[in-house]
């Protein structure tokens, strides 16, 4: 069964891109935006003044492709997408709850927001304190991580200058986008094994690339890059540079 869903405004924001952006609205104290609705919705808005806090229900624009297993911002380990709010979904939808700060017309200036500059707006809900607060709910993996993250990265996003391959494939530069060298490492392999699988006219560094990346990820010393982990987590913007030493095995450098 398929259903076509058409966007009734934008939502803009100050956010360009997904690193450094909030990962919740909890987190986005004092970020302003506006919504911009098509005309013909302005009716549609009539009494939503009285509602501090409202629902936008948007569409991941710039997400990477429906995956699975991902690794949440505030996790360090791979979980299913449907335990998490990452926007790598089978429909991109996301959902936010932000503070209404007042109405123009088919504008809306909001507050507290953690969406992306220029996101298509799909609805609009009134966030009701008696049906929509539950505080004593379980929160699963959330209750027991570690990672106190309150950025985004760009681990969901796609961003074309974050890898960098030389000729023929000796060595790969990529950011650290997850905190660990080892997770960034597989999702750079794994995406460039998918444009391989896909079909896509593949050169020769990529596929020198891949190899190297495939042995890296087999014999690197991850127990060092572990117990760097939180060091990792703390920069910011940090390139990881992978090559082949004079033995040809694979080493890794900040």
């Amino acid at each position: 069964m398929e259903f076509t869903i058409k966007a009734i405004g934008v939502i803009n924001t100050p956010f360009k891109e997904a690193s450094g952006a909030p990962i919740q609205p909890v987190y986005a104290k004092g970020a302003e935006g506006e919504v911009v609705l098509c005309e013909d919705f302005e009716a549609a808005l009539k009494d939503i003044e009285g509602f501090e806090r409202i629902w936008l229900v948007y569409l991941f624009h710039k997400a990477n492709p429906y995956k699975p297993l991902v690794v949440p911002y505030r996790d360090t380990e791979e979980r299913g997408i449907f335990a998490t709010r990452a926007p790598s979904r089978p429909n991109a939808l996301g959902l936010s709850v932000v503070r209404l700060v007042k109405r123009e017309g088919a504008r809306l200036k909001i507050a507290d927001v953690d969406i992306l500059d220029g996101t298509p707006l799909i609805d609009i809900k009134p966030y009701v304190p008696t049906f929509d607060s539950h505080p004593v709910s379980r929160a699963g993996w959330l209750e027991a991580s570690m990672e106190n993250r309150e950025l985004a990265d760009d681990r969901f996003h796609r961003s074309p200058e974050s890898l960098r391959i030389s000729e023929g494939g000796a060595t790969i530069h990529f950011k650290l986008a997850t905190g660990c060298i080892e997770m960034s490492a597989k999702r750079v392999w794994k995406e460039l094994v998918n444009r391989i699988v896909s079909g896509e006219d593949i050169s020769a560094d990529i596929k020198a690339a891949v190899e190297l990346l495939g042995d890296f990820l087999g014999s690197a010393e991850f127990g060092e890059i572990r117990a760097k982990h939180k060091e990792l987590s703390k920069a910011s913007g940090v390139i990881v540079q992978i090559r082949r030493d004079k033995s040809g095995r694979p080493v890794w450098s900040l």
